[in-house]
């Protein structure tokens, strides 16, 4: 989660005005990201249509998307952005390695579209960027939890109540 606060928030931060720190009182536990960072037959596949935020076309792509363990520090620290504030992470730099192994990159395209594979089974957050299609600036980011067995390979499309604005 530490590393979703410094990839996906912070570049975030940098075109969306947050100021406000939010603390997060779930403590970081390495033992919780364990289970995400063996290998797996599970894939997750989504859309994210684009949408209107007053009068503008918001679109993800070229955006990058984020897949995140979903463990009670990441989903706190997801509830503190959708709040408008920068969450303050409780995972010193020296205890987040295992944290920045498990979570994922990948890229929209120009249709909105993205893919995960190689998943280990479990619940996933998956946290994209949103930008105006008329230029640079950003509008805000969509989150969802997503749960994936084994050899699945789950869907995922973003509704309007997954949309966090700037």
């Amino acid at each position: 989660m530490r590393r979703f606060i410094l990839v996906l928030i912070v570049t975030l931060v940098s075109g969306c005005g947050l100021r406000e720190v939010g603390n997060i009182e779930t403590p970081y536990v390495a033992s919780e990201y364990v289970p995400y960072a063996q290998p797996g037959s599970a894939a997750i596949v989504g859309t994210v249509a684009e949408r209107q935020l007053a009068g503008r076309s918001m679109t993800c792509a070229d955006m990058d998307v984020e897949l995140m363990p979903s463990t009670t520090y990441t989903r706190e620290s997801v509830a503190v952005f959708r709040t408008g504030k920068m969450p303050s992470g409780r995972a010193s730099s020296d205890k987040k390695t295992l944290l920045q192994s498990v979570i994922k990159k990948a890229k929209c395209d120009a249709s909105g579209h993205f893919a995960f594979s190689g998943l280990a089974a479990g619940t996933w957050i998956v946290g994209i960027e949103m930008r105006a299609g008329d230029g640079d600036s950003m509008t805000g980011a969509v989150f969802r939890e997503i749960a994936v067995a084994p050899g699945e390979t789950a869907t995922l499309a973003f509704a309007d109540t997954d949309f966090v604005p700037r």
